[in-house]
């Protein structure tokens, strides 16, 4: 957008940041909580206070450098601590890999600092040089919200995430907040200050997350499959729809022919 003559590059970027939101000026005044007129802002009437830089710094994680043109750098990303709060090691003083069991899922926010806690969960390590050295946990899916993906009662192997900003968008995460541990495809929204998460099942709603309720980021790196009976019932299945496939297109293909002979008769 182009900065029309005499309007401060503020007030323009104030405007975009608005118009981005799609807001009016009197609800994007309601957001910012504040009593100066937008529009007066907007047309280089008066100067922007500093009690709506604070709200768009704290709301929106704006960089008051950006706005007031200054720097490129129109967000600013604070930094999220999310790396795993406790480890445990084998006798060789080698990280172990913790297993959470779906079960166990209600009381593992809460204790993520609490050692003793978590020294009773199942531990395992795999003699595996690209999972040696590292810190990795292993979560049992609960559900079919990741049908196709990881399936009911399979275990995710993920490997901790060190930086919120480094996750690669569309892949599958466990997300660990206060509250909840959850499976999904992750996204960043466009503003830096929350994870959009969705599942391969379209019937699960698409969740925000912001970036202060993740307590822990695991990437996902491959799969424990407990019964292969479920991989079998379902390539016999994709067979079965296979045929089915073809048959129906066969089927207009009788009906054509019938039809001709029909007409030869007559």
């Amino acid at each position: 957008m182009d900065r029309p003559a005499g309007i401060p590059i503020e007030a323009l970027r104030l405007k975009i940041l608005r118009i981005e939101r799609g807001m009016t000026q009197r609800e994007w005044a309601e957001f910012l909580e504040t009593s100066q007129s937008i529009a007066d802002i907007e047309r280089g009437r008066i100067k922007l206070r500093g009690d709506i830089v604070e709200a768009l710094t704290r709301k929106l994680h704006i960089n008051p450098s950006w706005l007031f043109g200054v720097s490129d750098k129109k967000y600013i990303t604070t930094p999220v601590e999310i790396l795993p709060k406790v480890i445990t090691t084998d006798e060789h003083g080698r990280e172990n890999i913790l297993l959470v069991p779906s079960h166990a899922y209600a009381g593992y926010p809460d204790n993520l600092h609490n050692p003793e806690w978590m020294r009773t969960l199942p531990s395992f390590s795999l003699p595996l040089d690209k999972y040696r050295d590292r810190t990795m946990r292993c979560f049992q899916i609960e559900g079919d919200s990741m049908l196709g993906v990881i399936e009911d009662g399979e275990y995710a192997l993920t490997i901790a995430v060190e930086d919120i900003q480094s996750i690669k968008d569309g892949h599958p995460y466990i997300v660990v907040t206060s509250n909840s541990i959850l499976c999904k495809f992750v996204y960043k929204k466009d503003d830096q200050s929350a994870l959009v998460l969705r599942s391969s099942n379209t019937e699960y709603p698409e969740i925000t997350v912001s970036f202060d309720e993740v307590q822990e980021l695991w990437k996902v790196v491959g799969k424990i499959c407990p019964d292969i009976s479920t991989y079998l019932y379902q390539n016999r299945l994709h067979k079965i729809l296979q045929k089915i496939e073809r048959l129906e297109h066969l089927l207009p293909q009788r009906n054509t022919t019938k039809s001709t002979l029909s007409d030869e008769n007559t």
